[in-house]
């Protein structure tokens, strides 16, 4: 499920790279429009380049949370097992 869950937000995000260079912000020309009309290109490109750095940088976050307490959860498990292990060898 971790890895299918990757393998989407990997092509996601490979889905998003594609559509960027699609895209591209070419300056036509000199005149007002032309200038215009690139300028409005290049900030709509730089705020899809915002929001897929936060939807990556939220995705991250996620993970590191279910991480740590996947980290906790085995750390009480290790204790576990050392503790019956322990009582296990004194009562030999």
């Amino acid at each position: 499920m971790k890895k299918l869950k990757i393998l989407l937000f990997i092509s996601f995000t490979f889905l998003i790279f594609i559509k960027a260079q699609a895209n591209e912000c070419i300056l036509e020309g000199d005149s007002a429009f032309q200038i215009n009309k690139y300028n409005q290109c290049m900030a709509t490109q730089i705020d899809n380049s915002r929001n897929r750095y936060q939807m990556e940088i939220n995705f991250l976050n996620d993970e590191l949370k279910k991480l740590k307490s996947e980290n906790q959860f085995l750390k009480q498990k290790l204790s576990q097992i050392k503790e019956k292990l322990k009582n296990l060898f004194l009562n030999l």
